[in-house]
């Protein structure tokens, strides 16, 4: 993966520029789908906890990257 350089005085001064990391819908998706596990319907649970394990499962993935 090719990542921009930013401008280099010299050869050793190349470094790749650092992209911020947004977690904030994971997060956003993860309260929602436990907001929608406590509703009494069982359709509304059955997508609290798809949303839930979905959003939980890419917001591992995006904190392994930082790792």
């Amino acid at each position: 993966m090719d990542l921009p350089m930013k401008n280099a005085k010299s050869l050793g001064d190349a470094l790749p520029e650092e992209q911020p990391q947004d977690l904030t819908w994971p997060v956003v998706f993860s309260v929602a789908g436990l907001t929608l596990l406590r509703s009494k319907s069982v359709v509304c649970q059955t997508l609290g906890a798809t949303l839930t394990t979905l959003s939980l499962i890419r917001l591992i993935k995006k904190l392994a990257t930082l790792a």
